[in-house]
């Protein structure tokens, strides 16, 4: 195993283990307090503010419809096409 490779399963480990805690700390606050998140719990999965992630765009939203459907075994189907079924 490469050392990316297991980097990220223990990130991937480190966030379950952090969704854990968090939601035990959730359900135990009283009204109005701030809810505490992954990050809180292990600051290693904060995200880099030096790479903003970016804004979410309709074609960017559009992309990532696109690739759920077909990752799901649907299929794109453009307006005024015929269905085929």
């Amino acid at each position: 195993m490469s050392v990316s490779a297991y980097l990220e399963r223990e990130k991937r480990a480190d966030l379950r283990a952090g969704v854990v805690a968090a939601t035990l700390v959730n359900v135990n606050l009283k009204r109005g307090a701030r809810q505490r998140r992954p990050e809180d719990f292990f600051p290693s999965l904060k995200r880099d503010r030096k790479r903003p992630r970016g804004a979410q765009t309709p074609a960017r939203q559009l992309v990532m419809l696109k690739a759920i459907t077909l990752a799901a075994g649907g299929r794109i189907v453009r307006r005024g096409e015929a269905d085929g079924d």
